[in-house]
This record gives structure tokens, C-alpha cells and sequence, in this order.
């Protein structure tokens, strides 16, 4: 189903559209996929997006010290597994590329419930900073994406063991789609912008923590 849907969306029938699974919190895993991916397709990644998180929102005395543990590896090192193999080949192969990273509006600031979720945002913007400067002497592009809430089943999952008081300040109503969500990064990403918000809560954090971009 998922491959049908996005097929549609070719720009032309030459477009090949692969899809593999694996587990992008296990470094090897992570490589594996990589590799695949070069294999099947027969050339080195130009664009890599890297977007695969969750979040167990609850209060930081009553959590479990594995859901902290498991927030990390999948949020944090899920993406920097797949940049540094990513990079890596198109670094050695002379790719001129872009790499999105996607964090959230957590990255930037944070509050009741979210103690096992935002510092794993907080470390994708660090990375993206670093890497923007870093990367830029081999001609590869670094942006990094921070939606505020986005509907989707991702936030109905959250929401089962999400405090009230999180709730309440989070705003049960406000969010976008995730096809807003993606044509705002697009348009940033068109922009020329190195972090990219679409909500105005965001865009005043985004100014008051703007990095060293």
C-alpha cells in the first residue's frame, strides 16, 4: 500500500521507488540499509531525510529509566547513524547533496512531560548546527525541520500516557497536518533556509535561538 501511494506521485514512470525496513536505532542495521539502497538503486544518495522518532510523554519521576534510554537511541542516534554512513558515501563519491534533519518546536524549549523527548530534539539541532558548517566544505547542505504538533497517529499514540497538564499546555486542537507539515519544509527547504519552522510559535523561537547560522 505504502509503495502504491507514493509511486503515485512520480514525477515520470523512470523514477524507481524502493522501500526496505530495518532498524534505525542499531548502527549496523542503520549501514545496512545504506548500502542496500546504493545497491538497488545503482547510485548514491543526492537527498537524505531523516525523520523516524516518538515520544513517551509523562512525568520524570514516574518513567522508567529505559524510556529514556530508548528516546535517545531511536530520536538521537537513529538519525546520526544514517547521516554519518550517508554522508560518508557521498562525501567519497563527490555528492553535492542535502540532508534534512527533523526535530520539533522541542528543540528549542520545553516544559511538563516531554523530559524523555525534548533533550533528544534539543540534540538534532546541535547536530544540524554542527554539521551545516562541517559538511558545507564537501557541498552537502544541512537544514533541519522544527514542527510545533503535528495531527497525525504518531500524537494519538502519545497522548494515551500524556499528562493533562501537558495536554492543556500543549493545546489539544492546534497542529498541522503532516501535508502541511510537508510543504512547509519543502518551501523552507526551496527558501534556502537552514532551520525551518511553519507554525508562529516556532518562527519566535527559531529567531530568539537562532544558532550560529
Amino acid at each position: 500500500m505504502l509503495i502504491c501511494f507514493i509511486q503515485a506521485f512520480r514525477v515520470n514512470e523512470t523514477q524507481k521507488i524502493l522501500i526496505i525496513s530495518a532498524d534505525c536505532s542499531n548502527y549496523i542495521e542503520s549501514c545496512k540499509a545504506i548500502q542496500q539502497s546504493i545497491s538497488e538503486q545503482g547510485q548514491i544518495p543526492e537527498t537524505v531525510f531523516t525523520c523516524a522518532g516518538t515520544s513517551y510523554p509523562g512525568l520524570f519521576i514516574e518513567q522508567d529509566i529505559s524510556v529514556f534510554e530508548k528516546s535517545m537511541q531511536l530520536n538521537y542516534f537513529g538519525s546520526l547513524y544514517t547521516i554519518h554512513e550517508a554522508s560518508k558515501k557521498m562525501i567519497e563519491n563527490g555528492i553535492r547533496g542535502n540532508i534534512i534533519l527533523i526535530g520539533s518546536t522541542l528543540s528549542m524549549l520545553s516544559f511538563i512531560g516531554f523530559s524523555q523527548y525534548s533533550p533528544t530534539k534539543f540534540a538534532i539541532k546541535g547536530l544540524a548546527e554542527s554539521l551545516r558548517s562541517e559538511l558545507l566544505a564537501y557541498g552537502i547542505n544541512v537544514s533541519v525541520y522544527l514542527p510545533g504538533t503535528i495531527l497525525s497517529p504518531g500524537l494519538e499514540q502519545e497522548n494515551l500516557t500524556k499528562p493533562q497538564i501537558t495536554k492543556d499546555l500543549e493545546g489539544a486542537e492546534d497542529g498541522l497536518t503532516p501535508e502541511q507539515c510537508a510543504d512547509a519544509l519543502v518551501s523552507g527547504l526551496k527558501r534556502g533556509e537552514s532551520i525551518i519552522t511553519s507554525d508562529l510559535i516556532s518562527s519566535i523561537f527559531r529567531v530568539s535561538t537562532r544558532g550560529t547560522d
